[in-house]
């Protein structure tokens, strides 16, 4: 509690802190990816009992090989002291857009409802993602919260 004026203070997560969580996501999220994506690869028939037939093999396989890359790609990015914005804009463009995919097509019944177990993983790495950046925001402006994204990015 601050003396001067009686307010509870909160305490917030210093920037090496949030780097350390960033690292441990992207290391989750790798290890998702690369497991999931290269499930189809190694064993297409378990892969099919479990998320349905599948009428072209080539394609799931390539979608396969691509989150397997971007996979590894995280957890190398997770090893790393120095994590760019182009890999969390990866991070979290990937996992939403995999999310929106696996809702909509569900959805329209084009996909098994299988596919909203990944949906939720999904949900869950963006809320990570979420936190980790309300975390960062705050710690950046910690007496000005920002009133609008772009004045949090200066």
């Amino acid at each position: 509690m601050n003396t001067r004026t009686g307010r509870q203070e909160c305490k917030l997560a210093a920037p090496h802190q949030t780097f350390w969580i960033s690292r441990r996501i992207l290391w989750v999220q790798g290890l998702y990816f690369a497991i999931t994506g290269a499930w189809p690869l190694i064993d297409i028939e378990s892969f099919q009992g479990v998320t349905g037939h599948k009428t072209d093999l080539w394609l799931v396989q390539t979608v396969g090989a691509i989150l397997a890359v971007v996979g590894i790609s995280f957890c190398i990015a997770g090893s790393r002291f120095v994590i760019g914005a182009g890999t969390y804009f990866l991070a979290v463009a990937s996992a939403l857009a995999l999310m929106l995919v696996d809702v909509v097509f569900t959805a329209r019944g084009t996909i098994p409802r299988i596919y909203l177990l990944d949906a939720a993983a999904e949900l869950l790495l963006l809320i990570g993602w979420a936190t980790l950046a309300i975390l960062a925001f705050r710690n950046r402006h910690p007496r000005h919260p920002p009133r609008h994204l772009a004045l949090a990015l200066r």
